[in-house]
Order: structure tokens, then sequence, then C-alpha cells
């Protein structure tokens, strides 16, 4: 785990070497209040409702447009309290994503 603080990752759903729970849960187990933004290239249902119960308060569909990225990270980090569920959890979605919700 990074020395240097970080309020929000940016993470893929499917990864080579770890389950995208395994990797939140050492998130959260270090860090306990950062938010997470979950990206995949194979949306479906399931993968938005995984976000959502995994904690993501964000969700987007790669390819990423990047102007919704950047918007959307701002929206993540000006935002308080949505890492622990609160007003809009995972309800930020790009607009790619929007139809998986």
């Amino acid at each position: 785990m990074s020395p240097l603080p970080f309020d929000l990752v940016i993470l893929d759903m499917k990864l080579r070497k770890m389950e995208e729970t395994e990797v939140l849960a050492e998130l959260r187990r270090h860090r306990a209040g950062v938010k997470a933004i979950m990206l995949t290239g194979y949306p479906t249902a399931e993968s938005a409702r995984l976000a959502r119960q995994l904690g993501a308060v964000g969700y987007c569909v790669k390819p990423v447009d990047k102007e919704e990225l950047e918007a959307l990270v701002g929206a993540v980090l000006d935002s308080p309290g949505a890492e622990d569920g609160g007003a809009g959890a995972a309800d930020r979605l790009c607009r790619e994503a929007r139809s998986w919700k």
C-alpha cells in the first residue's frame, strides 16, 4: 500500500492476479474511507450490482470518455459520505453505464 495519502481509486473489474473483491477488501482494510470508481469492458446488470455491493461510488464502461471520467472523479471527490454508501453511492454512472443500473 502506498505511503502517500489518496482519496480515490479507479479500479478495473477484471483483474489478472486478484479479484476486484479482494482488491477492494484490501483497500478498505488499509484505507477505510477510500472511494472507488469501477471500470468494466464487459457491462452487465450483475457487474453493476457487484460494483454497488462492493461500495463503489462510480461505475463506467470502457472505453471511457476522458471528460466524463474527469467529471465523475470531481463529483465523487466533492461528495461527502459516498464511501460508506451515503448519498449517491454507486449512482454516479458514466453515460454508457446508465442502462446497466
